[in-house]
């Protein structure tokens, strides 16, 4: 019986080890990317302090917190000052104005996980929030605080749209989701 040349059996052992290096490549990467998502995730709060003419929100730079509960507290202050208290209400940096409930929360997870973004203002009447670099295309569920929320494909109302409804409930974005560069708040 002839035995294999001995560059055969080095040629299978690189291959070996190339085949297994690109598994963990694989693999790795997929999940340092799940734990640094964890590690990084944050709830954030934007005021709006104003309404443009065409009814886009005047948003103040979004506050962010490690933990939906400090962003619930942050919210919770702001929603509940009375004008005159505007300027000693909530966290610091953020301002009161026309914030007396939450329109909407966007989460970057289905069914409300993940990072968030908590948009105020002053009603459902169909004013919109065109989202930032950080938001675009990055929305997967929202929490309905007007009992329509409408996520557009592009800033300025443009675009696909899709809607979430009921007051107090969490959806899904479904074929949607990862889609959103605006959001209107309906009553």
């Amino acid at each position: 019986m002839r035995n294999p040349p001995e560059h055969m059996g080095r040629r299978t052992a690189v291959l070996a080890v190339l085949v297994l290096a690109a598994g963990l490549l694989v693999v790795v990467p997929a999940t340092a990317q799940t734990n640094e998502r964890r590690a990084t995730e944050e709830h954030c709060v934007a005021v709006a302090v104003d309404q443009a003419a065409d009814g886009e929100l005047v948003v103040s730079e979004p506050q962010c917190f490690a933990t939906k509960a400090e962003a619930a507290d942050a919210v919770a202050a702001l929603t509940t000052a009375a004008p005159s208290d505007s300027a000693n209400a909530g966290s610091p940096g953020l301002q009161v104005p026309l914030s007396t409930m939450t329109l909407g929360i966007h989460y970057d997870g289905t069914g409300g996980t993940g990072s968030s973004i908590s948009i105020t203002g002053s009603g459902c009447t169909g004013g919109y929030w065109n989202a930032s670099a950080y938001w675009t295309n990055r929305i997967s569920s929202t929490w309905n605080g007007c009992y329509q929320v409408k996520h557009y494909d592009f800033a300025g109302k443009v675009g696909s749209s899709y809607s979430t409804y009921t007051v107090g409930q969490i959806d899904s974005l479904s074929w949607f989701s990862n889609d959103t560069g605006s959001v209107s708040y309906h009553s």
